[in-house]
Order: C-alpha cells, then sequence, then structure tokens
C-alpha cells in the first residue's frame, strides 16, 4: 500500500477490468512480459503499479491509462462502504471519430445533440 489513496484504488480497478473481460493473471501476464507474480502482487495491493507496467497492463485490457485513474480517483473519493468499480470499455478508432464529429457538429451548428439551441 502507498500513502496515496487514488494509488491505492488502481488495483481494484484493474481487478474489475480483468474480470469483465475474462482474462487471467497468467494470460495478462504472457501480453505483457511482466511475470505473474508481479501482476499478482500489483492486483493484490501488496506492491505499487510503476507507469511502465500500468501502460502494459492497459494496453493488454484495451483501456487508456486515464481511465483507469479517473475510475481509481473516483474510487478513492467514495466512503469505503460504498465504492462502485464500473468496467470501461474498450475504445476504438470508431469511437473516437463518432465523439469528435459530434463535437464539431455542435460547435458549428451552436446545438446540442438534442436538437436544442444553447443558452
Amino acid at each position: 500500500m502507498s500513502n496515496d489513496p487514488v494509488l491505492d484504488a488502481v488495483p481494484a480497478v484493474l481487478r474489475a477490468q480483468i474480470a469483465y473481460r475474462n482474462a487471467s493473471q497468467s494470460s495478462l501476464s504472457r501480453e505483457t512480459g511482466i511475470p505473474q507474480s508481479t501482476i499478482s502482487r500489483i492486483l493484490s495491493g501488496q506492491r505499487v503499479v510503476d507507469l511502465e507496467q500500468l501502460v502494459q497492463i492497459c494496453r493488454a485490457l484495451g483501456v487508456s491509462v486515464g481511465a483507469v485513474m479517473d475510475q481509481a480517483e473516483r474510487a478513492a473519493q467514495t466512503p469505503d462502504d460504498y465504492a462502485p468499480v464500473i468496467p470501461l470499455r474498450r475504445e476504438t478508432s470508431e469511437d473516437v471519430s463518432s465523439i469528435v464529429g459530434r463535437a464539431a457538429a455542435r460547435r458549428g451548428k451552436g446545438k446540442k445533440e438534442d436538437g436544442l439551441e444553447d443558452d
């Protein structure tokens, strides 16, 4: 454990992502090159994940480091008796293009997505 509640929440977020994707520690180890024993210690909170390992794990799971850290931040701010961890979905280039396109359309037309004028 660290002295930072956000870093302490990262293992729970990663465990949720692994479970959501029906992955295993051994498959994650094979894909990242990180020893399975190290992954186990990271996921149990016995070891703080370093940035390089976090990037490798996130890539293998198909999620961004930013999304994992955002969820860890939310989990750290939530009381211990209620800390939901919502599975992140894999981001694709189509998702990003769609988001960028909608944002550009709103800026260009001055309208919200629902067709209502901005105030």
